[in-house]
C-alpha cells in the first residue's frame, strides 16, 4: 500500500483509476493500492453451497425434537451445539452429492415423495416452474436441475433450486434467467433421511 500526499493534485481522491489503482483514505491518511478484483462468487459449484446452506437452515427449525437429540449426541462428541453437528454433516455430505438428512446418521433407506413437474413456462425473464405430489412417502425436499441437453447427468453443480417438499400441494417456484435459450430441466425429490430418488422427472423448455 502506497501512502500518498495531496493525491491525483488533490487534498483528496477516492476510486478507482483506469481499473487498476484505487485510492481512499484510512484514519485520514490517503492511500492508493492495486484494484482487487474479487472471484465470481455465482460459479454453480459457490450457488449450489449456498443453497445447501439455505435449505438445511430453514428445514433445522422444522426437525422433531427426537431427532435433535440424536444430533445433540453426536455434538456432544465433538464438543458443538446440535446445529453444527447438523450443518456440518449436511455439507459434507453434499460433498458427495448426497441430500441433508433430519435424521442423525443419515440412514438414506425411505422414499422420497412423487413430485414431478408437470409445467414449465417463461414468465418474462422468469423461468415458472408447476411442480406436483400424488403420494407423500418420507417426503422432505427437492432438487431441481437445469442443463443444455436432454441426456445431461445431474450433479451437485446442476442444481438451481433446493427446497422443501412438505405436502401434497402444487407448487410454483420461480428461476431467474438473462435469456431465452432451450433448457432441459429435472426433478429429484429427496426423503427426510437423506434418500435421493432415483426417478428423474425432466422437462424441455424452449426460447
Amino acid at each position: 500500500m502506497v501512502k500518498l500526499t495531496g493525491p491525483m493534485n488533490s487534498l483528496a481522491a477516492g476510486g478507482t483509476l483506469a481499473n487498476t489503482i484505487t485510492f481512499s483514505t484510512n484514519k485520514g491518511r490517503a492511500y492508493a493500492r492495486t484494484r482487487v478484483l474479487t472471484p465470481n462468487p455465482k460459479t454453480p459449484p459457490q450457488v449450489s453451497q449456498r443453497m445447501l446452506w439455505q435449505f438445511a437452515s430453514r428445514a433445522w427449525n422444522g426437525v422433531p425434537s427426537a431427532d435433535k437429540e440424536s444430533w445433540a449426541a453426536i455434538a456432544a462428541r465433538t464438543d458443538t451445539s446440535p446445529y453444527n453437528a447438523y450443518m456440518g454433516s449436511a455439507a459434507l455430505n453434499w460433498n458427495n452429492f448426497l441430500p441433508p438428512s433430519r435424521s442423525a446418521p443419515p440412514g438414506r433407506s425411505l422414499d422420497a415423495s412423487d413430485r414431478v413437474m408437470n409445467s414449465i413456462t417463461w414468465d418474462e425473464h422468469r423461468v415458472k416452474i408447476r411442480t406436483v405430489a400424488t403420494v407423500a412417502n418420507d417426503q422432505w425436499g427437492l432438487l431441481i436441475h437445469v442443463g443444455p441437453t436432454p441426456d445431461y447427468t445431474p450433479t451437485k453443480d446442476t442444481v438451481i433450486i433446493f427446497e422443501l417438499d412438505q405436502d401434497l400441494d402444487v407448487h410454483y417456484t420461480y428461476w431467474t434467467y438473462p435469456e431465452r435459450i432451450a433448457m432441459r430441466f429435472k426433478t429429484q425429490p429427496f426423503s427426510s433421511d437423506g434418500k435421493l430418488s432415483t426417478f428423474i422427472g425432466s422437462w424441455t423448455l424452449n426460447p
